[in-house]
């Protein structure tokens, strides 16, 4: 039984701990025999077997998927920054993808139907006979192309791609209706080619319209990254920034052809100097456009043709979505979103007085069907979104001409950005109070003892002293070392929290502490100005001189500075003979240690 019992006493005492120190610092020894393992620490073979099989079969475990999970993430890795470096060119991207989509597209519809079984009087192409295939194609293709225009935030793009999406899809469309036409003796062939040309041209204007949507959407997105980006910017980063830009406002810049002399910035500034009066007479304008293809479309083709080629709807689609396009430019010059949703709703109004005028189709009759309330109400609501979003559009192309300006060295956007680093730095002074706690002889406890006991008990002792200073309502503001460094907005509850830590101290060396010595402190506490966000202040004098006192003080003492003591009011205190930066320094005599 003694026998026994004095091998569990070293598997589970002196020799087992040896044995994991050993390992710990040797891995690769798992691979030595158990036997001589358990010659060498003084254990039973069958304790160091059982012990090195539990370690080999769980670090077997933890890497046993990397075989299989890494290739994978690699893969998907590599994948991803691909397709973001093709993004890099929209136009080229967009474009080889659509076709790419439309030939796969065609590919498969006409390996299922080929162009010998198509019979007088199909549709062109018959979505209805591969829903899946069709829908399933466009959405991936769609979602590339919005994950492009987001990415890169900039409408033109979208609109450069709605181009070389139409071109595509309308050739691609019209050969296929050409070759079916061939045996049908069609008589209007050229006409029809048009019209789907023009249907073609349709769809595309509405997908110009989301991507630009995705656009304004991934534009803004970064100006609030770029934004919150600046404001976590520590002082120091901020200062760093600040010098780069003097340096830069030095040397010769680079000159940016102006984007004010071209036509299309030029048109928009007209329009931005009186944009109620173009958002009347555009708004006017359209719908004099749509009043009158109306009237031609029911003019001139009877109610068979219609069944046929439903050339009205074609026609009320482009209208819609060049009309919200037009609403979207009136929008996008205001410099307020007020002025913006406005412009878009005078818009709206100034259409639909158009529709009074006693014409075919249209005048008082035009507002007497029931559903127009509703319509009008829907009206209005897109009138507000366009102006938003319009609106959205224009911060994001400022921004975006702002960065350009700022690539080249523009002098202008240089000294508004020097300017606004030097009012985040200006910020008016805070009065705090600040307290430092440091570990006596932390070296010395260190020194010897298990490094992975040594980071869990001054983890602890660290977390312990954050836990106690934020009752008091102080902010940790580094952990730096050894020691700890707190922020407060009142010197009493600085005081407060001093005296809390060192009452607490005994209880953690006794219950916490992992260490052979015990954890001592001194606390220093000093109040002075600091200019900005302490938590972002790298380097302050109220912090120096609270770390300088805190050195004077005794094992388990606290000592204020001066500043600190003339906010502190009936605390026995005792002075010493020294002073750091001008302030003499105080011994709290109830320091609240044991």
């Amino acid at each position: 039984m003694h026998t026994e019992s004095g091998t569990q006493a070293r598997e589970t005492g002196e020799s087992a701990q040896a044995l994991v120190r050993y390992l710990r610092e040797h891995p690769e020894a798992v691979r030595v025999p158990a036997k001589e393992l358990a010659e060498q620490f003084g254990l039973s073979a069958e304790f160091v077997e059982r012990f090195i099989a539990g370690l080999v079969q769980r670090k077997g475990a933890a890497i046993d998927a990397r075989p299989v999970i890494s290739p994978v993430r690699r893969f998907l890795g590599r994948t991803r920054r691909l397709v973001f470096r093709l993004m890099d060119h929209p136009v080229p991207f967009i474009s080889v993808t659509a076709a790419a989509a439309i030939s796969l597209f065609l590919y498969f519809h006409f390996l299922n139907h080929p162009l010998s079984q198509v019979r007088p009087g199909d549709p062109v192409i018959d979505l209805r006979a591969d829903p899946v295939l069709f829908f399933g194609i466009t959405l991936a293709t769609l979602l590339l192309h919005w994950t492009c225009y987001y990415r890169l935030g900039r409408v033109r793009y979208a609109l450069l791609g709605a181009v070389a999406c139409w071109v595509l899809s309308a050739t691609a469309l019209m050969v296929v209706a050409w070759l079916r036409m061939q045996d049908q003796n069609v008589s209007n062939m050229p006409v029809q080619l048009l019209l789907l040309a023009f249907g073609m041209l349709a769809l595309n204007v509405a997908y110009a319209g989301a991507g630009a949507f995705a656009a304004v959407l991934g534009g803004f997105a970064q100006l609030k990254r770029s934004d919150r980006e600046l404001e976590q910017m520590t002082r120091q980063q901020l200062l760093g920034r600040l010098f780069e830009l003097q340096e830069l406002l030095e040397k010769p810049h680079e000159t940016l052809t102006s984007i004010e002399e071209r036509p299309w910035y030029r048109a928009l500034e007209t329009v931005r100097a009186q944009p109620l009066h173009y958002a009347i007479g555009l708004g006017a304008g359209a719908a004099a456009v749509y009043m009158l293809l109306r009237g031609v479309v029911f003019g001139h083709l009877d109610d068979a043709s219609l069944s046929r080629m439903p050339l009205l709807f074609l026609v009320t689609l482009a209208f819609q979505v060049s009309d919200i396009a037009l609403m979207a430019i009136v929008s996008f010059v205001h410099r307020n979103v007020g002025g913006a949703i406005l412009s878009a709703v005078v818009y709206q109004l100034s259409g639909l007085l158009m529709y009074l005028l006693p014409i075919p189709h249209f005048g008082p009759e035009f507002f007497r069907r029931p559903a127009m309330p509703f319509i009008l109400a829907i009206g209005f609501i897109l009138a507000v979104t366009v102006g938003i979003v319009a609106h959205v559009g224009s911060l994001v192309e400022e921004r975006a001409l702002r960065e350009r300006r700022r690539l080249v060295n523009d002098p202008a956007i240089l000294l508004a950005e020097l300017v606004r680093i030097q009012w985040m730095l200006s910020v008016k002074p805070l009065d705090v109070c600040v307290m430092v706690v440091d570990v006596v002889k932390s070296s010395l406890m260190k020194a010897g003892s298990d490094p992975l006991k040594a980071e869990f008990s001054f983890r602890d002792y660290q977390e312990m002293v954050a836990g106690i200073a934020q009752k008091h309502g102080g902010r940790v503001h580094s952990t730096a070392g050894d020691g700890v460094v707190v922020a407060f907005d009142d010197c009493r509850a600085a005081l407060d929290a001093a005296k809390s830590v060192q009452s607490e101290m005994p209880l953690f060396n006794q219950s916490r502490n992992r260490l052979s010595m015990p954890f001592r402190l001194r606390i220093g506490i000093h109040s002075g100005l600091v200019t900005g966000d302490i938590d972002k202040v790298v380097f302050t004098e109220v912090i120096d001189i609270a770390a300088h006192s805190e050195k004077r003080a005794p094992v388990g003492g606290i000592v204020v500075t001066e500043k600190a003591l003339e906010r502190l009011t009936g605390e026995p205190m005792a002075p010493l003979n020294e002073e750091i930066g001008g302030n003499r320094l105080f011994l709290v005599l109830s320091s609240g240690s044991s």
